[in-house]
């Protein structure tokens, strides 16, 4: 055989090669994208799904327990208000030993303020 048809051979299988070879590299290139984007898909699920719990464990651990004693202290508060307002119902409202306590409280509560005040500074 002579040399240019051995050439001529050898070019036309290595060009039937190479053929194949790019038409299963673009198949497997269509193939991985479709890959990435399932495995894209999975990821966005899951945080959903992570992010969905941690919403559920905020709202069970901390927001309840903060929601109930939020609503005992307005009950509380009430309370210590209508007592307040029961003050000047009383019959010994010039000597009332709860409004004193109540001044005391103010001034002491006034004193402590400032004194914060002066080490914040």
């Amino acid at each position: 055989m002579e040399p240019e048809v051995i050439n001529g051979i050898f070019s036309v299988v290595l060009a039937i090669i190479s053929l194949i070879a790019s038409t299963g590299w673009i198949i497997n290139r269509k193939l991985r994208k479709q890959q990435v984007e399932d495995l894209r898909v999975d990821v966005r699920q899951k945080y959903l799904t992570s992010d969905m719990d941690l919403v559920k464990s905020f709202r069970d651990l901390i927001s309840r327990p903060i929601e109930i004693e939020v609503m005992k202290l307005r009950k509380e508060v009430n309370q210590l208000r209508d007592a307040i307002q029961g003050i000047y119902d009383c019959a010994y409202r010039g000597d009332c030993p709860v409004r004193e306590r109540l001044r005391e409280q103010q001034e002491d509560d006034g004193e402590d303020r400032d004194e914060e005040d002066m080490v914040g500074c």
